[in-house]
């Protein structure tokens, strides 16, 4: 089973991510890692370190721009390398969601309530937005002014409940 979880950035998907990982034991990939990968050996010389959420973007969104298959790529030799259950977090836009369902993900939209996004624009406002003058999957769900369209939606208001349905949605699954 493949799952893809798509939320805005208060929707707590990599918490969920690993919710899955731990319970229904998937493997967790992240369309971030070939980036993460990618940034540690060129800023190798400084040492290990975490690289700020923000380069990590910047150079996903430069990359993408060039080719906008190369994170889909990417993901697509990592799963040939696996045969287990994989549950995927940061996709980060509507080309990448389409081709997720193409090879067999399930996309699970998970929504946070409205005053934990209006938080989120807010400090966007701020000018503090990672990914400026992009637009993002996780944020809008919009692909040519429709929603886009995913096989379940959950609305995350309550950690348990959330957990309760995505347990639900496997069991309906398998």
């Amino acid at each position: 089973m493949r799952i893809a979880l798509i939320g805005n950035n208060t929707a707590d998907v990599v918490s969920l991510s690993r919710y899955i990982e731990k319970k229904h034991g998937f493997t967790r990939m992240s369309m971030l890692d070939g980036v993460r990968k990618t940034v540690r050996s060129l800023y190798f010389y400084k040492g290990y370190s975490a690289t700020q959420w923000e380069a990590q973007n910047n150079f996903y969104d430069a990359l993408y721009k060039i080719d906008p298959n190369i994170w889909t790529k990417y993901l697509e030799y990592r799963l040939s390398k696996t045969d287990k259950n994989v549950v995927i977090t940061h996709i980060r836009y509507s080309q990448e969601a389409k081709r997720l369902n193409e090879l067999g993900f399930i996309i699970i939209r998970i929504s946070s309530p409205k005053k934990e996004v209006a938080r989120s624009l807010a400090i966007k406002r701020r000018g503090q937005d990672p990914a400026d003058g992009t637009l993002l999957i996780q944020e809008t769900f919009i692909q040519k002014n429709t929603p886009y369209k995913v096989e379940y939606s959950i609305y995350n208001d309550n950690k348990d409940n959330t957990k309760e349905q995505l347990d639900k949605i496997i069991a309906n699954e398998v």
